[in-house]
């Protein structure tokens, strides 16, 4: 026992004194992701503002130019005045605006009506996302400002119903708040993935990983070492990365970082066994490098839940998510980040991950076996 603990110890030295001779692995785990963080952080952003739409009002009469100021005045608008039609409807064939909102000339007359006036809206649904959101904005603005109108002129007298919402855990709604830790989860799981790819299949490549095994050492116990040593060289780059998050871009983190670290060192536990497994079956750089890229980044985007709600996938894709490590870490810090300390979001996607860790754990342990056959 004393023997292999040695053994286990002069191999993490070696790994060690191999990571701070390699500036490039050094740079890959991290200072890389906080690069990269920046221009996610900074590039990627889901919040729909300044919505370019164009106004038409064909007769400018008071009630028109200040519903026309109601859009022109709202924080998701950006809103351009044209006397014609045409024109407008041509800015946006052009994608010049997104929207247009016509004001009929017997706009003021019908107004307050039965039946109403009505006001028309022409929408891009080329990016369906944005037509939806202006289609929305456009009828808010409208019932907020034809509340307004009806107020003035009947004051306390009629009755109403008055809505009050409250947002949880992300009160400003704010895409970056969401965004950020999923990015987080994305760049470890490149970087290293990649690198733990690439360093193993630069020693098969060199020899040296046949001369490891012709030593008394263990399989397991140069996987135990490689593990343990770029593990903790991914958790300094983690480290990095989420200073950034919360002292820069001002995330709020609410829950345990004690927990958050341990999740992150079982999420880096299965990004590496990724990369090592996938190192290991191929033995060649450039092919470990491309397939660590198909194999960690696509389903990371895709198969994640970070862009989108996989409860709106299709039930097949949802099962196949399931074998997708960052699936279970992005709840995670979703919920950390957020919410705070939930065991029932925490410990059930902690078990995901510990899963899949185990089952990559013992294909790397395979393939090393037989590699030594």
């Amino acid at each position: 026992m004393m023997m292999r603990l040695r053994r286990l110890r002069a191999l993490m030295l070696k790994e060690w004194r191999e990571i701070l001779r390699d500036r490039l692995a050094i740079a890959m785990a991290v200072s890389g992701p906080a690069l990269l963080m920046v221009i996610f952080a900074y590039g990627v952003s889901l919040d729909t503002e300044r919505v370019p739409v164009a106004i038409v009002i064909e007769n400018p009469t008071p009630e028109a130019r200040d519903l026309a100021g109601a859009f022109h005045n709202a924080r998701y608008f950006h809103s351009v005045f044209y006397q014609d039609r045409h024109v407008a409807e041509h800015a946006l064939s052009i994608g010049a605006v997104s929207g247009v909102i016509v004001l009929a000339g017997d706009f003021a007359r019908f107004v307050f009506r039965e039946g109403g006036a009505p006001v028309q809206v022409l929408v891009d649904g080329v990016d369906s996302r944005t037509a939806r959101i202006v289609a929305i904005y456009t009828d808010g603005a409208v019932a907020n400002w034809l509340l307004q109108r009806v107020q003035a002129r009947l004051g306390d007298s009629i009755p109403g119903v008055q809505m009050e919402s409250r947002i949880w855990f992300n009160p400003e709604a704010v895409s970056r708040d969401f965004m950020a830790p999923g990015i987080i989860a994305l760049l470890m799981t490149v970087t290293g993935a990649l690198l733990a790819a690439l360093i193993v299949a630069r020693e098969w490549e060199r020899g040296t990983m046949e001369a490891l095994m012709a030593t008394p050492a263990l399989a397991g116990d140069l996987i135990v070492s490689k593990l343990v040593s770029y593990v903790a060289l991914s958790l300094i780059g983690m480290a990095v990365t989420l200073a950034f998050t919360v002292w820069v871009m001002e995330v709020p983190l609410r829950g345990s970082p004690l927990i958050l670290a341990g999740a992150a060192a079982l999420f880096m536990v299965t990004v590496l066994s990724l990369g090592f497994v996938i190192s290991s079956a191929t033995r060649n750089q450039v092919r470990a490098g491309r397939l660590t890229l198909t194999a960690g980044y696509l389903p990371t985007i895709m198969l994640s839940g970070l862009l989108f709600d996989l409860r709106n996938a299709p039930e097949p894709i949802q099962w196949i998510s399931h074998l997708v490590a960052a699936r279970y870490f992005i709840a995670i810090l979703h919920t950390l980040f957020l919410v705070g300390n939930v065991w029932a979001v925490i410990l059930p996607n902690l078990a995901g991950m510990a899963i899949i860790a185990l089952v990559l754990l013992a294909g790397v342990v395979r393939l090393s076996r037989k590699r030594l056959g």
